[in-house]
């Protein structure tokens, strides 16, 4: 029974230490709280950022770390005066229990904004002492979205910011031998192409790897081809003879060939 009591005892006491610290928080004043410099807190280098309302689209607002704020209402106008959106500067402040971001508007009164945080990171700023609304962080835009980079090059997000880098193409690319660049989807790619290496001739023919005169790229270097070529000059021996190997210069196309193109060619039958 008393280790009944006694468990009771501390969770009335939690309770009551977890009341009293929200009611602290809810009573933190403006004047409670200290400003904290901009350039030397990871707080506000994660602030720093573009914000978006909680459950709208508009407003927006960028933070800048150089203290600086710009909000747009998302309003376009159609018959003046209608502002969409204002400048000022913002400051960070430490209050007992929570951080806040201070709004000032050129020409206008202040407003408020309470940090919320998840672990480390701040997750809504939530309007307090008599600010309405609140923001979340945007969700992250593709930096090159708004880069129109020169020609042969394209755009790279690094870090976050957007880069123009030259484009990767055959120019540029150099290949094996044996191999010649094509763009393959889209990208360069070291492709085969036939040479006398891999290319086998009938009997009778000579492969020689031809140089091309290029029309149209992509072209490989040469191209095999196979060809008769002229004996020595004198006289072939085409003498029957048992188990002698049949000579294609004897008969045949390649025969032919030779009688037509070689005159210093001769059969011997």
């Amino acid at each position: 029974m008393r280790h009944f009591i006694t468990a009771l005892a501390l969770s009335s006491l939690a309770l009551v230490a977890a009341c009293s610290s929200n009611t602290a928080v809810e009573e933190e004043t403006e004047a409670s709280t200290t400003e904290e410099a901009l350039h030397s807190s990871t707080l506000a280098k994660k602030l720093a950022r573009d914000w978006v309302a909680k459950g709208a689209p508009v407003p927006t607002m960028t933070l800048d770390l150089s203290g600086t704020y710009t909000l747009d209402t998302g309003i376009r106008c159609i018959r003046a005066p209608c502002p969409s959106g204002e400048t000022g500067r913002w400051r960070l402040y430490r209050g007992w229990f929570s951080s806040y971001v201070r709004l000032a508007p050129a020409g206008a009164s202040s407003r408020w904004y309470r940090v919320e945080t998840a672990g480390n990171d701040p997750v809504e700023l939530t309007g307090v002492w008599g600010t309405q609304g609140a923001f979340v962080p945007a969700a992250p835009t593709d930096p090159c979205a708004r880069v129109r980079c020169a020609s042969g090059t394209h755009c790279e997000s690094n870090n976050g910011s957007a880069q123009c880098v030259p484009n990767i193409t055959c120019a540029n690319v150099r290949c094996a031998a044996g191999t010649m660049c094509d763009m393959v989807n889209g990208a360069p790619e070291c492709v085969s192409y036939p040479t006398c290496a891999s290319t086998l001739c009938e009997v009778g023919k000579t492969c020689t790897d031809t140089p091309i005169v290029c029309v149209r790229a992509p072209c490989p270097p040469t191209a095999p081809s196979c060809d008769y070529v002229c004996p020595a000059n004198g006289w072939i021996n085409c003498m029957p003879g048992p188990g002698a190997p049949a000579n294609p210069a004897c008969s045949g196309a390649y025969h032919t060939w030779i009688q037509a193109n070689c005159p210093g060619v001769d059969f011997a039958y």
